[in-house]
């Protein structure tokens, strides 16, 4: 992240977010609701959602956002889903891994959140995934933040935007930065549920903790049907001390919002998406252990708070 981004994050987290939140209100953890009539392992009730919208969040770099939300994203699409992921990381990783280079993008959502005169529908771009669309991230949305902060309403534009195609997708997948600034909590303003993935070897109680409290004040102060779906251990090893020790930290202090489902590294070569292109494991390998891991977490999304 270069300098303008982390003095940028550093003004909004420190001023702007504190004027929004009043910093003793506190409310508690609550644990996403299990449908009842959840039909078990590998099946999938056929009625899916529609116009669900969930951000994927972590303040921490390199927790596994991106590829989170494309493996979600492609193995939602293999349970007949429509899905439409939103690339709000200036960065512009999901775009480029999803093929399409920040630097070539005219129109992505940098428009969609600062001009309103922009139809959405000249924002969608079909991906390699059958029933995967993108909205995509261009070099310009580093500077969206500044613009949002000098609109009274700034915290609530994505959410207004993204209403005129909820109809056409049963999922919206947010893809946020690594950061707690107004891109963020313009994501958990639209969203109805938040994934957390967190990485087993840099898992950190207190930025969790951190994490919650303002998914919980926005809760409070701008979107009272917001959940926790979720925290989703990433990156970890079989058998270490360190994954079992970062996914018993979550359950005691997290209890009910641990996935059951586990992320882990990849170890065979063939997992590896070729040349780093970033294609979901379903697209690149899709009769591995991480594809099917993809599988099972997108069941347990199907089945929390849909």
């Amino acid at each position: 992240m270069d300098s303008l981004s982390v003095s940028l994050n550093r003004f909004v987290q420190q001023n702007l977010l504190t004027e929004l939140f009043p910093p003793d209100h506190e409310v508690e953890v609550e644990a996403p609701p299990i449908r009842p009539d959840s039909p078990g392992p590998g099946l999938v009730d056929p009625s899916l959602p529609t116009g669900r919208i969930v951000a994927v969040v972590n303040q921490r770099a390199k927790a596994g956002k991106t590829v989170t939300a494309i493996n979600l994203g492609a193995a939602l699409c293999e349970e007949e889903a429509r899905v439409l992921a939103v690339d709000l990381d200036p960065q512009g990783t999901l775009s480029a891994r999803l093929g399409l280079c920040p630097d070539e993008v005219d129109l992505g959502v940098y428009e969609l959140l600062l001009d309103p005169a922009v139809d959405i529908a000249d924002l969608l771009h079909h991906t390699a995934v059958p029933g995967l669309d993108l909205i995509p991230c261009g070099i310009d949305l580093a500077a969206a933040e500044f613009a949002l902060a000098a609109d009274a309403a700034g915290v609530q534009v994505l959410k207004t935007r993204l209403e005129s195609c909820l109809g056409r997708y049963n999922y919206v997948l947010i893809d946020c930065p690594p950061s707690l600034g107004l891109l963020t909590v313009n994501a958990l303003t639209a969203a109805g549920a938040v994934l957390a993935p967190v990485d087993c070897e840099t898992f950190s109680v207190k930025g969790m903790s951190l994490l919650l409290d303002v998914i919980h004040k926005v809760k409070w102060t701008l979107n009272p049907e917001l959940i926790v779906l979720g925290i989703l251990a990433t990156m970890s090893e079989t058998g270490t001390e360190v994954g079992s020790a970062v996914m018993s930290s979550i359950s005691e202090n997290f209890p009910g919002l641990l996935f059951k489902t586990v992320i882990h590294k990849a170890t065979k070569l063939s997992e590896v998406s070729p040349a780093g292109a970033g294609e979901p494991a379903l697209v690149h390998a899709p009769q591995s252990g991480r594809a099917d891991e993809y599988r099972d977490m997108a069941r347990e999304v199907l089945l929390r708070g849909s």
